[in-house]
């Protein structure tokens, strides 16, 4: 099972297009590219690489997939890029000569509900790290965890 987690893929949804029809927005979707009964959709794949303590790796995948240069991501385009909450504990996305990070101004990391952020420690400051980076930032969670 491991080895399938690799098999994730980002399929690129468009969100946005300007007037004379060019790409604004793509929001970069999880997707099996192996399609196999143990890991029938994102969540599975998600729920394995929690299990498996493979998190970061799986967000590594998934963030170096997102910007390939074969991906379709358009020239000015900006991307919405999902953020598994433990990401934010992951160094590799605060490198500021990573790949992502040079294209940080296109990208809104979008950090998932799908755990707390109370166990992420210095979570504003990383946040505030992100940010600096040139990167948005959205998510409800966090806007829930922050107000007052």
């Amino acid at each position: 099972m491991p080895a399938q987690l690799l098999c994730a893929v980002v399929q690129h949804d468009t969100l946005s297009r300007g007037m004379r029809g060019s790409v604004q927005q793509h929001q970069g979707d999880l997707k099996n590219d192996v399609p196999q009964p143990t890991l029938p959709h994102p969540g599975a794949i998600l729920d394995a690489a929690e299990r498996l303590g493979r998190v970061h790796e799986l967000g590594r995948t998934i963030r170096a997939r997102a910007i390939h240069p074969k991906s379709p991501l358009a020239d000015g385009a900006v991307l919405f890029l999902n953020l598994h909450p433990s990401d934010l504990q992951d160094d590799d996305l605060f490198l500021p000569d990573g790949a992502l990070a040079a294209m940080a101004g296109r990208v809104v990391l979008e950090i998932t509900e799908r755990a707390s952020l109370d166990g992420i420690r210095d979570v504003r400051a990383r946040v505030a790290s992100l940010r600096k980076l040139g990167f948005r930032i959205a998510s409800t969670t966090w806007e829930r965890a922050t107000r007052g």
